[in-house]
């Protein structure tokens, strides 16, 4: 279509080297495994944290049942992928930590919710790793710890990280007055993120995405294409920054139902819109503090408190 962002383009900027080779190692998990096996198909361990512990770097770890393995601390390049299961984890705490220098990580097809009683507090922690890849992922339900119950959180303090998700949703997180949201990024020092979602679900979250950038002195970007921002007890999109630069550019994605649609902050602020729904929000767009939002002028705005438009207009190329 004449007008839209070219999501390839987008995405050449997060190509990921997590291309598994025919030869490449594995790791098993099963309901009925026990973490004194060496990991087989035919020995599985019983627990994603077995299965970690008794991999090299490189390997995956595949479900052979859909089971619940529990929590997880990852601290190497290492692939989790329950194709055909469904695997999960239920936390009270956090759900998953990832944390190595310099790591890549994928996970693929699992579900992280918080446990009925209490209701979890954070499904992933990024806080250090080079590349990470998310794909058919479920996180929902983290709820407790007032403040800081979040699906997920990006918090380098150093270095370039890369996070992509991928056909995925986080849902029911967070609490009103309470703080929280569906993904929290919040780098500091040095540390720069980009961030990419493609076709990912935001629903019913205290915030969707919460992005503060105030605290790394870094420039970071976030794109978010062909996605779902809705239902949200305060903002759908926020981004906070001071004089770095912070680019949000959402593209082909619904943002409907929300407190507020889009929020941003400060002068290094801007995020550009295009292809985009944004429908029966509060305001559909606020500003301050020296921030922008720029419009393709290809977007559908309706049915907000306020429509917000005109906006600045961003050139069509």
């Amino acid at each position: 279509m004449a007008g839209r962002i070219s999501f390839a383009i987008l995405a050449s900027c997060f190509t990921l080297p997590f291309a598994a080779s025919p030869a490449q190692a594995q790791n098993w998990v099963s309901s009925t495994g026990d973490n004194a096996n060496n990991c087989t198909r035919t020995a599985p361990c019983r627990t994603f944290q077995g299965a970690h512990d008794d991999a090299t770097p490189g390997e995956t770890i595949y479900c052979i049942d859909a089971a619940i393995y529990g929590y997880v601390e990852i601290t190497k390049s290492i692939t989790i992928d329950c194709s055909g299961t469904h695997g999960a984890i239920h936390s009270a705490t956090d759900g998953m930590i990832i944390n190595g220098t310099g790591i890549s990580v994928t996970l693929r097809n699992i579900t992280i919710a918080a446990s009925a009683s209490p209701l979890g507090g954070v499904g992933i922690v990024i806080s250090e790793a080079a590349f990470v890849d998310i794909e058919n992922v479920v996180v929902r339900g983290f709820r407790a710890n007032p403040g800081s119950a979040y699906g997920m959180v990006i918090r380098p303090s150093a270095g370039a990280m890369r996070v992509r998700m991928s056909n995925s949703q986080i849902s029911e997180v967070g609490a009103t007055g309470s703080g929280g949201a569906g993904i929290r990024m919040a780098p500091t020092g040095a540390a720069q993120v980009r961030l990419l979602l493609n076709n990912v679900e935001l629903a019913r979250n205290r915030r969707a995405l919460e992005i503060d950038t105030s605290g790394t002195t870094a420039g970071n970007v976030v794109i978010i294409t062909d996605s779902q921002v809705t239902g949200s007890i305060d903002n759908g999109i926020t981004g906070t920054t001071s004089a770095n630069a912070l680019n949000i550019i959402i593209e082909g994605t619904t943002i409907a139902g929300n407190l507020r649609g889009i929020v941003v902050n400060g002068a290094g602020g801007r995020a550009r819109i295009g292809s985009s729904v944004v429908v029966d929000n509060g305001p559909a767009f606020a500003v301050a503090g020296g921030a922008s939002i720029l419009s393709f002028r290809n977007n559908q705005i309706e049915l907000n408190g306020n429509n917000g438009t005109p906006l600045p207009a961003a050139t069509l190329q």
